[in-house]
């Protein structure tokens, strides 16, 4: 026994790893919610899968791969024990322990499960809503009887009824004592026939005894003879082997005697002759490059003898490279030189211009001394922008002072003018309760509108619904067929007219090869008449009893046979009629041993032809009886109806009808819905309107008394928002006064602060421009215009000074160069002293690059040489090794010298070709030989003359063919005596009969053994309900009826168990007044109820008995009300205290009302 922790959809459906967590101390009502297209029915599929297997077909396929499907869960049971399991789609090992990761054996789980298997898992612990009505209809198709509605509540088991009324069928179906078509009463009539045959058949056995000689000494006669043919055959064979291998001994002793003229040849592989040639050629080649190579060494030793280079120039490359790039350089810096001594002064001029327009009588020299620190320029020009801002500040002071006194004396003449606001506040209040309204008006008109449309629709259903006519509220009270009556209807007719075309198909079957085995059997006897074993039998019965009237009448004396002679009213006396009927006799056994086969094609016809005959009256009947109970079923579906003065149509378009009339009725009920709305509406608007026009009386303003509600309200805003607005204006303008007295205030305090700013400035300025020669009165942009043209001329000096900085370190980089040039060449090319410095560090680098190139061109000769010295030491290794390969071939080919081997090849080659044709010679004899010894076969062969041979062939050819006509006679004799012996009929036929009613007799038992076994098991089916209500009669209803009176909210007190009018025990629901009420008199709801309360009260005995196991509900309240829904799920939760309840739904209104009618502590509500 257990309970579910947590449900893993891992890949399933719609599902990945979708988790359902039951876990709890408790074990509580889990309501599984969603939508239908979220899998709700997936998620019970995949539940019931977890514990029992996927099966073979799955279809929740379609978002994750077949192979792929996984469903897990985390199982708690009372021992203890959590076993956390997941299952998936594979053919073994498809349940897997997750904690260990190794397969789970089903064994151990259907132990926890109690040893369940699916079907009765589902029954037992299941429940949706398709088997509550299926259980209903089973108990109420009982009677209600107590122990069938106990059993089938409590098991799960919803089909009793239906299973004792199929028992009781199949075993009237196989006996019942007066029925001739029943199974086993049509056995025995059968097998009386056949005994009757068979001793009919026994008759002719002495003349069958004699046909049976007859055709077995043939039949020896035909053994005999084929073991001759087969003799004659081999001995044929062993000749034909002999002549095919004369002409290959022939080629076999010629080929051993060339083989003898040939010679001792030595064996030789057959690539020798390729290697040798390879090898020749290669020896050849190889001597070729050996005197290549020792020619290219000369030409590389006289090329190293004219090469020269300098080793010392060489290895001082580094300096002379850096003494030629630097070459370049000074020669550049020379002409340098000449062009920044001509700048400089051009330097020099511009500023003595720029002093002479900037005052008059400054020079070079005496300009040094205006010459302006950092600092002291940047302090310039801090307070000459420091002025320009204390000034301005002065004046935005003084102007600022001024507007706020003119805006001060404007706003208090503003606020004397201003209108005096009104107490608006109840007003408000009356436009705040009519906004949470909202529009009224257009609310009250849609709802009208909606009303007519309503109206309209319902007259427009009613016109249109048909079949049926009467009022809105006459049809409101219409006692209309449930859904599952309709369906039962629809279910039987479709049963009855699928019956009806599946005999007529069967009809049809049956005539199509009757009509061709009719016209065959026509064809047959047009030409000629073809007459059956009972025409023989006839036609030799007349003839006896011709043979009895002639020993009659010759040798008793006696009379004349007058029935015998009417059979042959053409002849005068009783010698010319026997005599007509011995040849009628003769004549039928000679066409029915001439014509054998066509005669039992016509008998064979005449037969099927019967029997099918016979089928189709029994189908005849048959279809008549199936019509007359479909007509019957109609009638009781026009009776049902006839109440309500419908003449109906099929139960699907009544069904359909049903539909549409209870859509009328609940649109009937929004009609209702839609009046009161509309009503309401109305009240609404003339309260609001009444209170807001009494506030607009208290503020003394006029109105029409006629103005509508939208135009009263509208009005009330305006008043409201003027009034509002003026209190705002006010406020506004009091404080705008405020502030402006405030900035007043501030306004002449800034103006004292900024004129005493300035005075200061005046004092700093005049003390710091005095060291440029400027007056006090100067003005900063003066000033500043000033020290920027002295920067200007201060950097032209500064550029000059920088020029002939560049001259002098040009200068002094030559004279080290000139140095470093002298060195080198007197330790390098000493007859290079006389150039300049430059010159001469060019012609060094020249001398070293053709020096460097005569090195590298030694070098590469000394590399090559070195790589063909290494390449002719490999070849002469090579022509060696080629040489030792020519030896061992003239010593595998037996020869003194290379030239020999060309003639030993030849005769190799020779050599190979006939033993290759000596082989397959062989090799042919050894098949003509068939596993004889070959030299014993040759020897045979030789020993035959090949004319000889020949004749012997043709005389055993045609003994053979002499055989073999005489082996076709006796075929055709056999031929006929067995179809003489057919006719006769005799032992065989007799045997037949006896055989048929052998298995006639078999089958019979078997159908008495099959018709026991369905008694015992309706009697002990009988028995075990019964003895199920004895023991669980009193625990069971006690908690179903508390459980009922819970759903039913008190509507009946319990359930009881009474008596019906025959006196059997049957259930019952028990009135709060006291009275009894029988199922059949219960309305269709409180049936469900009740079937419900009898699962749930079996449920919760087993559950005490054995501990808890989960109850999978399957949105089993579908057409439960929101009372008897609520009531329900209350039921579910008290059962949810003792074991683990699982209701799945897709109606998200279930949700809702388990809350209201579940504690918390016990309802857990679960999304997909």
């Amino acid at each position: 026994m257990m309970k579910i922790n947590a449900f893993k959809l891992l890949a399933y459906g719609p599902f990945t790893d979708k988790v359902l967590d039951f876990s709890g101390s408790d074990f509580g009502l889990h309501v599984v919610y969603g939508l239908n297209e979220a899998g709700k029915s997936t998620a019970l599929r995949a539940l019931i899968g977890l514990f029992y297997g996927f099966g073979h077909i799955v279809a929740d396929d379609w978002l994750h791969d077949y192979n792929k499907l996984a469903v897990g869960a985390s199982l708690d049971f009372l021992d203890g024990e959590v076993l956390n399991l997941s299952r998936y789609k594979r053919r073994k090992n498809d349940l897997i322990n997750d904690d260990t990761g190794e397969p789970f054996e089903q064994a151990k789980l259907d132990l926890h499960l109690g040893k369940m298997g699916r079907e009765n898992f589902e029954h037992a612990f299941g429940i949706s809503h398709y088997s509550l009505r299926q259980g209903v209809e089973s108990v109420l198709a009982a009677g209600g009887d107590l122990g069938h509605a106990l059993f089938a509540a409590t098991s799960g088991l919803n089909t009793l009824k239906q299973v004792m009324a199929k028992l009781e069928g199949k075993h009237n179906q196989l006996f019942t004592p007066l029925a001739k078509k029943a199974v086993i009463n049509a056995g025995i009539l059968q097998l009386n026939k056949l005994r009757k045959e068979q001793r009919e058949a026994s008759a002719g056995h002495r003349q069958w005894k004699k046909m049976k000689k007859q055709l077995d000494d043939l039949q020896q006669g035909e053994v005999e003879g084929i073991k001759q043919v087969e003799a004659l055959g081999s001995k044929i064979s062993l000749l034909s082997r002999y002549r095919q291998a004369l002409k290959y001994v022939a080629a076999r002793e010629q080929l051993e005697k060339d083989l003898t003229e040939l010679g001792v040849v030595p064996d030789l592989p057959d690539d020798f002759s390729q290697r040798r040639v390879a090898t020749q050629v290669a020896i050849k080649e190889s001597r070729q490059a050996e005197n290549n190579l020792t020619r290219d060494l000369d030409d590389i030793d006289r090329k190293l003898e004219k090469l020269t280079y300098d080793e010392k120039i060489i290895a001082n490359e580094k300096l002379i490279k850096t003494l030629a790039d630097e070459a370049h350089v000074h020669a550049q810096a020379t002409t340098d030189s000449k062009d920044q001594r001509a700048r400089i002064y051009q330097h020099n001029e511009s500023a003595q211009q720029a002093l002479d327009l900037l005052r008059p009588g400054l020079t070079l020299d005496s300009v040094q001394a205006l010459r302006l620190s950092k600092p002291e320029k940047g302090k310039i020009q801090r307070l000459g922008a420091k002025g320009a801002k204390s000034e301005e500040s002065v004046n935005s002071a003084i102007k600022a002072l001024r507007l706020a006194e003119a805006n001060l004396e404007k706003a208090h003449a503003e606020l004397d003018q201003l209108e005096k606001p009104k107490d608006t506040s109840a007003l408000a209040d009356c436009l705040t309760r009519a906004a949470e309204y909202g529009k009224l008006e257009d609310r009250l008109a849609d709802a009208k509108a909606q009303l007519a449309l309503s109206k309209e629709q319902v007259d427009a259903d009613l016109a249109a619904l048909g079949l049926w006519t009467g009022n809105i509220s006459e049809l409101e009270r219409l006692a209309l067929p449930t859904e599952e009556t309709m369906r039962a209807f629809e279910t039987d007719l479709a049963d009855a007219d699928q019956q009806l075309a599946d005999t007529e198909k069967e009809s049809v079957r049956i005539q199509e090869p009757l009509k061709e085995k009719e016209k065959a059997l026509l064809k047959l006897t047009k030409t000629r008449e073809l007459p059956s074993l009972d025409d023989l039998r006839a036609h030799r019965n007349l003839r006896n009893r011709g043979w009895q009237s002639v020993r009659t009448v010759w040798l008793e004396g006696g009379d004349v046979d007058h029935d015998f002679m009417a059979a042959f009213p053409e002849s005068r006396d009783l010698a010319g009629a026997y005599e007509k009927s011995v040849a009628g006799a003769d004549n039928t056994a000679d066409v029915l041993r001439d014509d054998a086969d066509a005669v039992a094609r016509a008998e064979a016809l005449r037969t099927d032809i019967q029997h099918q005959k016979e089928s189709l009256k029994e189908i005849k009947a048959r279809q008549q009886g199936l019509e007359k109970d479909r007509a019957a079923l109609w009638s009781k579906w026009e009776e049902l109806w006839k109440p309500l003065g419908i003449d109906p149509l099929t139960p699907r378009e009544m069904a359909a009808w049903a539909g549409r009339a209870a859509e009328l009725r609940r649109k009937t009920s929004e009609v209702r819905k839609h009046q009161m709305a509309a009503d309401q509406l109305q009240a609404d608007i003339e309260r609001i309107r009444s209170d807001v026009a009494t506030a607009i009386e208290h503020i003394a303003v006029t109105f029409s008394e006629k103005a509508s509600y939208s135009a009263i309200i509208e009005l009330a805003r305006r008043i409201v928002k003027h009034n509002d607005q003026l209190r705002q204006n006010r406020l506004d303008l009091e404080l705008r006064i405020t502030a402006l007295k405030e900035d007043i205030n501030a306004g002449r305090q800034r103006k004292s602060e900024v004129e005493q700013n300035l005075r200061r400035w005046s004092a700093e300025w005049a003390q710091t421009i005095s060291k440029l020669g400027f007056s006090v009165d100067a003005r900063p942009e003066d000033v500043n215009d000033f020290v920027l043209a002295l920067d200007d001329v201060f950097a032209e000096l500064e550029k000059a000074k920088e020029r002939q900085q560049r001259i002098d370190a040009m200068q002094h980089n030559r004279k080290a160069y000139a140095w470093r040039v002298a060195e080198a060449v007197a330790k390098l090319a000493p007859d290079l002293i006389d150039l300049e410095p430059e010159a001469a560090a060019i012609e060094l680098n020249a001398r070293l690059t053709g020096d460097k190139e005569q090195r590298q061109e030694y070098r590469l000769l000394e590399e090559e040489k070195r790589k063909k010295r290494s390449v002719l030491s490999k070849e002469n290794e090579k022509l060696a090794a080629l040489e030792e390969t020519l030896r061992l071939l003239c010593i595998d080919a037996h020869a003194d010298s290379p030239d020999q081997l060309p003639d030993i090849e030849t005769r190799a080659a020779a050599k190979i070709k006939l033993m290759d044709k000596l082989d397959t010679v062989n090799e042919r004899l050894a098949e003509l030989a068939s596993g004889q010894n070959l030299q014993e076969f040759v020897a045979q062969v030789k020993a035959h003359n090949p004319d000889e041979l020949v004749a012997k062939l043709e005389k055993l050819e045609a003994e053979k063919q002499e055989f073999l006509t005489k082996q076709k006679r006796i075929v055709q004799e056999i031929a006929l005596a067995t179809k003489e012996l057919q006719s006769i009929g005799g032992e065989s036929l007799a045997v037949a009969i006896a055989e048929e009613a052998e298995g006639l007799v078999g089958k019979i038992q078997a159908d008495v053994e099959y018709y026991v076994k369905l008694r015992l098991a309706s009697a002990i089916l009988t028995k075990t309900m019964e003895r199920y209500r004895q023991s669980n009669q009193s625990p069971v209803l006690s908690i179903a009826g508390d459980y009922f009176k819970t759903m039913t909210q008190g509507s009946f007190a319990g359930l009881r168990a009474d008596f019906d009018d025959k006196g059997d025990p049957v259930i019952k629901a028990k009135r709060p007044d006291g009275k009894m009420l029988t199922l059949a008199e219960m309305s269709d709801g409180s049936r469900d109820q009740l079937f419900l309360a009898l699962r749930l009260g079996g449920l919760a005995r087993y559950v005490k008995a054995n501990g808890p196991m989960p109850f999978i509900v399957d949105d089993v309240l579908v057409h439960f009300d929101d009372d008897r829904s609520a009531a329900a799920l209350a039921a579910l939760g008290e059962l949810a205290k003792e074991t683990q309840v699982v209701f799945f739904t897709h109606h998200k209104h279930l949700i809702s009302l388990a809350e209201s009618s579940v504690s918390d502590e016990i309802l857990r509500v679960h999304e997909l």
